[in-house]
C-alpha cells in the first residue's frame, strides 16, 4: 500500500532504500549535494556489490562530489539536462518525491513524497521503472560501473563480422551460462562453445539456436536413447537430427523480432537445461 511521507520521512526512507538494497539502487535527482551520511551509505552499498545508478541534471557535478562518486566501483552516472523528476528506488521499494538529493532540501525545505512497494503496488512500480529507463536512455552516460566494463570486455571477443541481429544477446547469455552451469567451461567467440557439455564426446554451440555436436561413437546412443525423449521433453519448437549434430530452435527460430536479450537468453537457457537433463538421464 502506498505511504505518504513528509520531509523527515523522505530522508529516512531514502536511507533505508540504500541500506536494504540487495542488488540495485537507483537515484534520480536534478540537484545533487550528498550529505556525509548518504555518502557513507553509498560506500557501504558499493562494498556489498550493489549496482548503483545515479541520474542527475541541471548543473554538472562539482569536483569534490564527482571525485567521491567516481571512487565507487559499482556506480553508473548519467546526466540529463532537462531532468526535473525526483525518484529513488531499490529492487523492492520506490519513492516519488518533491525532494532533491540535496542536503539543504533535507534540512530546510517542506517536501512531500509517496512510497510504493513492488509487492503491493506492482503496476505503479512497473510504470515508474519504465519511465526511469526512458530517462536513462535519454541521458548522457558519464561513468560506467566496473560490472558494465566487464560485460563490455566480454562482448569485445565476439567476431565483429558476426551479424548483430543474432549476437546481441550473447554476452548476457554467456554470463548466465557460467552462473547456471559452473561445472562446465564456456568460451565466447562468434558462438558460445562448451566442449564436453553435458558429457564427454559432446560439444555445445549456441548463437541464435542450440547445436549439440557429438562424436561418431555416440551416434547410436543419441539416436536410439535420446531422440524420442528429447523431442517430447525439450522446450525447443523445432529439433533436427542431422549428421552427428542436433539443432534445437527456440520460439520463432532465428527471428529476433521484438525479443530483448533476456527473453532470448531465457529461451535458449531453457533448451540447454532440458538438453542436459535428457542426456544425463539416459
Amino acid at each position: 500500500m502506498a505511504k505518504f511521507l513528509t520531509t523527515a520521512g523522505t530522508a529516512y526512507f531514502i536511507e533505508q532504500l540504500t541500506i536494504n538494497a540487495s542488488s540495485n539502487l537507483i537515484l534520480v535527482t536534478p540537484y545533487l549535494q550528498l550529505s556525509k551520511n548518504i555518502i557513507d551509505r553509498l560506500k557501504d552499498a558499493d562494498q556489498r556489490g550493489i549496482h548503483l545508478t545515479l541520474i542527475y541534471g541541471k548543473d554538472k557535478l562539482k569536483a569534490k562530489q564527482r571525485n567521491t562518486l567516481n571512487s565507487l566501483d559499482n556506480i553508473s552516472i548519467f546526466f540529463c539536462q532537462n531532468l526535473h523528476a525526483k525518484c529513488y528506488c531499490n529492487e523492492k521499494d520506490l519513492i516519488i518525491s518533491s525532494m532533491n538529493l540535496y542536503e539543504f532540501s533535507e534540512k530546510n525545505n517542506r517536501e512531500m513524497s509517496i512510497k510504493v512497494s513492488k509487492d503491493t503496488d506492482n503496476e505503479i512500480f512497473a510504470d515508474a521503472m519504465q519511465e526511469i529507463e526512458s530517462i536513462k536512455n535519454a541521458s548522457l552516460l558519464e561513468k560506467k560501473s566496473e560490472d558494465h566494463n566487464k560485460r563490455d570486455a566480454e562482448a569485445i571477443s565476439i567476431d565483429p563480422d558476426y551479424n548483430e541481429l543474432w549476437n546481441f544477446h550473447m554476452p548476457y547469455l554467456y554470463k548466465e551460462l557460467k552462473k547456471k552451469f559452473p561445472d562446465y567451461d564456456f568460451q565466447l567467440s562468434n558462438k558460445i562453445i562448451s566442449n564436453n557439455f553435458p558429457k564427454s564426446g559432446m560439444r555445445l554451440e549456441v548463437d541464435g539456436r542450440v547445436d549439440l555436436k557429438y562424436e561418431k561413437r555416440l551416434k547410436n546412443y543419441v539416436t536410439q536413447n535420446i531422440k524420442n525423449t528429447l523431442e517430447k521433453k525439450s522446450s525447443a519448437t523445432e529439433i533436427y537430427f542431422n549428421h552427428r549434430v542436433v539443432n534445437l530452435y527456440p520460439t520463432g527460430g532465428y527471428e529476433v523480432c521484438e525479443k530483448d536479450m533476456k527473453e532470448r537468453s531465457a529461451e535458449l537457457l531453457d533448451i540447454i537445461k532440458h538438453l542436459q537433463e535428457v542426456i544425463l538421464d539416459n
